[in-house]
């Protein structure tokens, strides 16, 4: 858009423009197809940010977070997934996001904030599909924090649930 700026002639500073919430969710989408993933990250989390009340912020909280982890930007990361528990306590991704607010705390090694995370994550789910992983690193997190009699209580009884789940075999059998 070009003004007139008194004497001096015209201006050509463009107007301010503005993206909507699914533009951006869809500028995200793209560079994470094209495996550019904290490009698209950085967008998913910008996408929560500026538009908060979108349907799409939580879905954007969580892929933003799934992919700072991916490229190990944890405190990123934890950002992402706390801002979707908070935002979205009852979302239908809050296990996977608790589940990876206790992994981001173990990755950076503050084990007594990963023992909280998945202490709630096995409070609030019980069941979940991440159970398993949970306990294991909080076995490991107290091991780390020097209460070894608590982290191996923790691992045996894992290890005594599914005798096989630290055997090769189960590992190599499965789709991971």
């Amino acid at each position: 858009m070009l003004a007139m700026s008194g004497e001096e002639g015209f201006s050509t500073a463009a107007p301010a423009t503005t993206i909507s919430d699914s533009a951006l969710f869809i500028q995200a989408c793209k560079l994470y197809e094209a495996k550019n993933d904290s490009a698209a990250a950085e967008l998913f989390f910008k996408l929560a940010k500026e538009f908060p009340n979108s349907e799409r912020a939580p879905e954007a909280l969580y892929f933003a977070g799934v992919l700072f982890y991916k490229e190990k930007m944890y405190p990123s990361a934890l950002s992402a997934f706390r801002m979707y528990a908070e935002q979205s306590p009852d979302g239908k991704q809050i296990n996977e996001a608790l589940h990876w607010t206790g992994m981001c705390y173990y990755a950076m090694e503050r084990y007594r904030e990963a023992i909280e995370a998945f202490d709630e994550e096995i409070s609030r789910f019980p069941n979940s599909q991440f159970r398993r992983d949970a306990l294991k690193f909080m076995g490991i997190s107290y091991i780390m924090i020097g209460d070894t009699a608590r982290g191996n209580e923790i691992l045996r009884k894992l290890v005594e649930e599914r005798s096989d789940y630290y055997q090769p075999e189960y590992w190599f059998s499965r789709d991971i």
